[in-house]
């Protein structure tokens, strides 16, 4: 149960910073106009791009869940 707990917290986190990072780096190349807001929504619209960016979230919360389950785990047995 800790470890699914873990992996989806990791997911959701990662997914959170992979979206902020693509809106800042829109915002700051394109500059802030309707433009952009419309090439924004399009983004969050595209079903496959949002599916990628879910496995892709999936797999750095499943990768960091193991990093530290492991690191716990390893703590537990040295105490």
């Amino acid at each position: 149960m800790y470890f699914m707990r873990l992996w989806t917290i990791s997911a959701l986190a990662s997914l959170v910073a992979m979206l902020v990072v693509l809106a800042a780096w829109l915002l700051v190349h394109l500059g802030f106009d309707d433009e952009t807001m419309s090439l924004l929504l399009s983004y969050l619209t595209n079903v496959r791009l949002v599916l990628l960016a879910v496995a892709v979230s999936a797999l750095i919360g499943l990768l960091e869940a193991i990093v530290m389950t492991s690191l716990y785990r390893r703590r537990r047995k040295r105490s």
